[in-house]
């Protein structure tokens, strides 16, 4: 019997608290079954939020509001996310944003999954990430221009270069970086796959100088109303994933 725990306070627990738990359930379980905790598999969520507010109905700064409208939404992954089975809600978010203050007028947002590596440097490693959920798929099946990739990741360094992944299309990751005009110079026509109904992503053998922090993989929804957790899978909200736009209007 597979057990995934996440502790309140960090993302895994130790291999000791692990043994503790097994110790625990191993003593009141059916005869035959063996207990064995496995880690929670991490996802984040990032979060563009535009409010409008009317200035005129309230006596709290854009500043006020827009640090509420973060607390609100972290207030809503721990309290509605950070579990298994559970599922982000655009429009009931939204709400909560709304409920804030009378000042406000307008919610409008959308989301972005983001698993996080920490891969070995200069070695060759395949970074693998199911978001089982399904994810957009661009009009424009071209590799530049106008394409709007539905997969890309954060910045690293290959090569003295600042380089990227993103996905064509059709299913096919590539790596590139911009040259002095912004355009894009491919370095590698077919890293990985990404299947866009099931949202898994595979980035194959990539082999990075350096990076920051982590290397972020991240893929839009199909439907941004919609980001379902499965199984052992569980997505968060951070603070400092959220970003926050303050309009006025009426």
């Amino acid at each position: 019997m597979y057990i995934a725990i996440k502790p309140s306070n960090r993302e895994q627990l130790t291999a000791t608290e692990k043994a503790t738990v097994v110790s625990y359930l191993t003593d009141r379980s059916v005869l035959g079954i063996e207990p064995v905790i496995v880690n929670a598999d991490n996802y984040y969520i990032t979060a563009a939020i535009t409010v409008t507010y009317n200035p005129n109905l309230t006596t709290i700064t854009s500043g006020q509001l827009k640090a509420s409208t973060i607390s609100t939404v972290t207030t809503y992954s721990d309290d509605k996310l950070e579990r298994f089975d559970s599922k982000l809600r655009r429009s009931k978010l939204e709400e909560k944003i709304a409920d804030i203050s009378a000042a406000i007028v307008g919610v409008n947002s959308s989301y972005v999954m983001y698993k996080r590596f920490t891969p070995a440097l200069a070695t060759n490693t395949t970074l693998e990430a199911n978001f089982n959920n399904a994810l957009y798929v661009s009009d424009n099946h071209e590799r530049h221009d106008d394409h709007i990739p539905a997969v890309y990741t954060s910045a690293f360094t290959k090569d003295g270069r600042t380089q990227y992944i993103k996905d064509d299309g059709l299913g096919v990751l590539f790596m590139y970086y911009l040259d002095t005009s912004g355009n894009e110079v491919i370095t590698d026509s077919s890293i990985g796959t990404v299947n866009y109904t099931t949202g898994a992503v595979q980035i194959i053998n990539l082999n990075v100088d350096s990076y920051s922090t982590y290397v972020k993989i991240f893929a839009k929804p199909a439907d941004s109303g919609s980001i379902m957790s499965s199984q052992n899978q569980l997505f968060q909200i951070e603070a400092d994933d959220v970003t926050v736009t303050m309009q006025t209007g009426t």
